[in-house]
């Protein structure tokens, strides 16, 4: 419970500070590093490439054969087997409804035919014939998921539908911060920048939640997540003690903002420095 307690307490911060439109000067240090965030950049932009150029094909592929039958399966099944992150690939036709899925039978989407209430991003991508980029959502077995979606237009510029990933998203941070970070020293999280909602947060929380006596122990830990929420790049850090040692621990974090979609994300690394023995209040 006070995990879950603690996590709340930043989404509720990041959520409130960014709602209100906060313009507060990040806090920087200048001893932060910056070459973890660009191997982290320089990461994330060439999967989001990966993903865009995959989804653009199955489009085109899509167009050409036709969005429902074995043929049109087969380019779904295809699609999801590419990346592990990936739960399903699903197709849907100009109302909105879908039309196929793979794996085929997935027990988190519905069944095929069955029209897919407020995708946003439907209207979205018939308005702009564009990619688009869904909010996070969470499923009922409590998986945090985004979909990625791609419109399916005819030769002659005909909305036909759309086909789209369901992202694990945690997953997909995992994966990231492997590629970025083999070494396993840099921890890696993405922020959505509207809601505030956090993924790959577990390395991201109140100084409460490591049993270190909640926020009367942290150091600066409201002014940096003020200063998080409010400024599209920067860094700062926050002090706590070790429940177990009373090790005092100095985590560094540095963020930039990128743009998927037309939707703003924070991502960022962290990094934990153990400073020595501590004196607790």
């Amino acid at each position: 419970m006070k995990r879950v307690a603690s996590g709340l307490v930043v989404l509720l911060l990041l959520s409130l500070i960014i709602a209100a439109g906060c313009r507060r000067a990040a806090r920087t240090d200048k001893n932060v590093e910056t070459e973890p965030l660009a191997r982290l950049e320089a990461e994330m932009d060439s999967l989001l490439g990966d993903l865009d150029r995959d989804l653009s094909g199955a489009a085109h592929e899509l167009a050409a054969r036709g969005i429902k039958g074995d043929s049109a399966r087969r380019v779904l099944e295809r699609l999801s087997a590419k990346h592990p992150f990936v739960l399903d690939c699903c197709s849907f036709d100009s109302t909105g409804s879908l039309v196929q899925s793979a794996p085929r039978g997935h027990h988190r989407l519905p069944d095929e035919g069955v029209q897919i209430p407020n995708r946003e991003s439907l209207a979205e991508m018939r308005r702009t014939g564009q990619p688009s980029l869904g909010r996070l959502f969470r499923f009922l077995d409590g998986t945090t998921g985004v979909d990625m979606n791609q419109p399916i237009l005819s030769s002659e510029g005909e909305f036909l539908g759309t086909v789209g990933f369901v992202i694990e998203a945690d997953e997909l941070m995992a994966n990231l911060r492997r590629r970025a970070f083999p070494e396993g020293k840099v921890d890696a999280w993405a922020a959505e920048a509207s809601s505030g909602s956090i993924i790959g947060g577990g390395v991201l929380r109140e100084p409460g939640e490591q049993g270190a006596g909640g926020a009367k122990q942290d150091s600066g830990w409201i002014a940096f997540v003020e200063a998080l929420a409010a400024s599209p790049s920067g860094s700062g850090s926050y002090e706590f003690f070790e429940p177990d040692s009373g090790r005092l621990v100095r985590k560094q974090v540095s963020w930039s903002t990128i743009r998927v979609h037309r939707r703003d994300w924070r991502i960022g690394v962290t990094m934990a420095e153990t400073q020595g023995e501590g004196t607790q209040q």
